[in-house]
């Protein structure tokens, strides 16, 4: 009996400190954003912001399905305006990712060529409202279709 007690407390202590890590990581100022300061200027050859939104839970176009994706925006931090802070992008962006989602059918957004083409038709829209080409790439970190 004792082995096995050693083991749940191992277990214990393995889930605590994993809790502690993800706490620390979600309590970092600006943990959402790596390198998004103001704007263009200040960064070396080969760097990139990366923008982090939050879950997105979407109606499709068609009655009864949704779509459940996460996604990271890598900006490029040459082509960003000084002075151009993108936290106070956030809404308007998601307001764009919700508004191309939700014209979307699952059979749309299912297929790889789907998938790339929502990347596209979302990095387009990004780059429209911030007044130029600062997208360089979008991940889809989770991408469920219900």
């Amino acid at each position: 009996m004792g082995v096995e007690n050693v083991k749940v407390a191992k277990l214990i202590k393995s889930i605590v400190v994993c809790l502690v890590v993800v706490a620390a990581m979600a309590a970092y100022p600006g943990g959402a954003y790596a390198n998004s300061g103001a704007g263009g200027g200040g960064s070396e050859e080969g760097e990139f912001s990366m923008l982090s939104l939050e879950t997105f839970i979407v109606n499709l176009k068609e009655r009864g399905s949704l779509l459940k994706v996460k996604m990271d925006l890598v900006m490029d931090p040459e082509a960003i305006p000084e002075g151009l802070e993108l936290k106070k992008f956030v809404a308007p962006i998601r307001n764009e990712v919700i508004y191309v989602i939700s014209n979307k059918t699952a059979e749309d957004v299912l297929s790889s060529a789907g998938k790339e083409k929502v990347r596209e038709e979302i990095k387009h829209r990004i780059d429209k409202l911030l007044g130029g080409e600062m997208t360089s790439d979008i991940y889809f970190t989770e991408f469920v279709v219900q």
